[in-house]
């Protein structure tokens, strides 16, 4: 297996961060994906199928928007990725028949990864596991009724970024960008 890098890469925020929070109700998916290929969030958002209607990425959408990206990955079950993105399970009863089921996918959340390091948009910056233990993760477990805690769902590692562009996809072309009209 080749991971992607020997090295950390730079730990990249998207300048648009908040203007596609703003305009699209761009939320953990879309951002952690465009963190993880160092992207910005308005040129990568389109990729994400019906994500006007939805405003969630669920396991398999993530996936499919790595390959439509033209990135190789490979996934894993309950691991954080060296380089990559995480799905955090929030932890509490609707997991105790149903860790992987539909029911406790409404309790989860993307985040970033890179070396040791993490990227939650609530927290708005790159933050070591344990602090992002302490300090978002902790929130969320907090606000949300019955939690208990959190596990990692899935890691989807990357392993080999694309050399150019997919064919067809252009960074700025409009009609792979969400509509600002609402």
């Amino acid at each position: 297996m080749h991971i992607l890098h020997n090295s950390p890469r730079k730990q990249y925020i998207p300048w648009d961060l908040n203007l596609a929070q703003e305009c699209f109700d761009a939320n953990c998916g879309p951002i952690s994906f465009a963190v993880s290929v160092q992207e910005e969030v308005s040129d990568v958002i389109g990729l994400f199928e019906n994500y006007e209607e939805k405003k969630y990425t669920n396991f398999t959408d993530m996936k499919r928007v790595f390959k439509k990206y033209g990135v190789e990955i490979q996934t894993t079950k309950a691991q954080i990725p060296k380089s990559g993105v995480a799905l955090i399970q929030w932890t509490g009863p609707w997991i105790e028949n149903d860790f992987m089921g539909r029911r406790s996918s409404r309790y989860t959340h993307w985040i970033a990864v890179e070396d040791k390091m993490c990227f939650d948009l609530n927290a708005d910056e790159w933050l070591t596991l344990k602090e992002w233990e302490t300090t978002v993760a902790a929130e969320f477990i907090k606000e949300i009724p019955e939690a208990t805690g959190w596990n990692v769902k899935y890691g989807i590692q990357l392993l080999k970024l694309r050399e150019s562009w997919p064919m067809g996809f252009a960074r700025c072309k409009p009609d792979l960008r969400l509509s600002v009209v609402r």
